[in-house]
């Protein structure tokens, strides 16, 4: 992931059960990402409400009420994130940028991170490329996870990913969902 800084759109089921700053979090695991989460309601989409042709113009208001001037005014390499794929279309249609989901940029620094290590290690050293991968993946979490402690952060956000990168104690699995 070769960008400095990500702003979000929460899609309204994330909204709704207050899963933000789980969403901050999980962004946060990219090294030195600054995330920022946008201030807006429904990008206008609303499920398939913006799709209908009697529904455009209400539709484009409600994106312009916030989503669309911050999009517009992040820089070209600022990354958009947006979880629904009515609120990436709406995102594109609106603002004339390309959104990812979370997940998707999550994905696109590990593949940076596991680039870097293919290149320093010889084709003929799988263990240690594996290695090398595996100490900087979970180096990274590990730093976030205590950034998170001292901050006072949700204790169930820090259980969950404790729990998603495998650093969970034997308590947190067995207690976990």
């Amino acid at each position: 992931l070769n960008v400095d800084r990500a702003i979000v759109h929460g899609h309204c089921h994330q909204k709704a059960f207050t899963v933000m700053d789980e969403v901050k979090t999980a962004l946060l695991l990219v090294p030195d990402l600054e995330v920022e989460i946008i201030d807006s309601g429904c990008c206008g989409m609303a499920g398939a409400f913006g799709y209908e042709a009697g529904n455009y113009d209400i539709s484009m208001t409600m994106g312009e009420i916030g989503l669309f001037p911050a999009v517009r005014g992040a820089s070209s390499d600022t990354l958009i994130v947006a979880s629904g794929t009515s609120c990436r279309h709406q995102i594109r249609d609106g603002a004339g940028r390309e959104a990812v989901p979370t997940i998707t940029a999550i994905r696109r620094h590990f593949d940076t991170v596991r680039d870097e290590v293919m290149s320093e290690v010889s084709d003929a050293n799988a263990e240690d490329a594996t290695r090398r991968l595996v100490n900087r993946l979970l180096h990274q979490p590990s730093r976030v996870l205590d950034e998170l402690a001292r901050s006072g952060a949700s204790a169930e956000a820090e259980r969950q990913l404790r729990r998603l990168f495998g650093l969970a104690g034997d308590d947190e699995r067995e207690n976990g969902p």
